[in-house]
C-alpha cells in the first residue's frame, strides 16, 4: 500500500535520477533520491524499504519530507535536538580575543607546539635565576608561578 502520492515533473525526475546514479554524492542523498523515485513509481513503503535496504519508517519519513519541502527536504537532515548553546558565537569570539596565553607566548617568543619535551623546575627562585638566559628559558619556566624574574 503506497503512502503519500508523489508527482514529479520531468525536470525534477531527471535531477533525482542523476542523484540516484551518482557515485560522488553522499550515500544518504543517493538513497533518498531512490526512495522518492520508487515512491513516484507507486511502490509501497515496504517494497521500497526492501529494495533500498532501510526500514519502512525511513521510507515514510523521506516520502513525507519530500512532499512537504521538495528536493530541499531530502538534501539536508533536519536539525537535531540537544542542549542549547550556553555561549553565543559573539561571546566565544570575545573570549578568544581576550585570552592572554597566546599574547604571552608571542611576547616571549614561545612556540610550545614546536617543543618535543619540557621540564619545569620546582625551585621557587628558578625564575629569578634564569631571568638573563633568554625569553624561552625564563618565560616558559615561570609561566605557572606568575613570577617572570626581575
Amino acid at each position: 500500500m503506497p503512502g503519500t502520492k508523489i508527482w514529479l515533473s520531468q525536470e525534477l525526475r531527471d535531477d533525482l535520477e542523476r542523484f540516484a546514479r551518482s557515485r560522488t554524492l553522499p550515500t544518504r542523498l543517493v538513497q533518498r533520491a531512490q526512495i522518492v523515485l520508487m515512491a513516484a513509481a507507486r511502490k509501497s513503503d515496504q517494497e521500497i524499504a526492501q529494495a533500498v535496504g532501510v526500514v519502512r519508517q525511513t521510507v515514510g519519513l523521506w516520502r513525507g519530507r519530500f512532499v512537504e519541502q521538495g528536493i530541499a527536504g531530502i538534501e539536508k537532515d533536519a536539525p537535531r535536538s540537544g542542549r542549547p548553546r550556553s555561549v553565543t558565537p559573539a561571546r566565544m569570539d570575545e573570549i578568544v580575543r581576550l585570552t592572554t596565553i597566546g599574547r604571552i607566548w608571542r611576547a616571549h617568543g614561545l612556540k610550545p607546539h614546536m617543543v618535543k619535551s619540557f621540564k619545569l623546575s620546582n625551585d621557587p627562585r628558578f625564575c629569578r635565576k634564569t631571568a638573563g638566559r633568554g625569553p624561552l628559558v625564563s618565560a616558559s619556566a615561570c609561566w605557572g608561578s606568575g613570577d617572570f624574574g626581575g
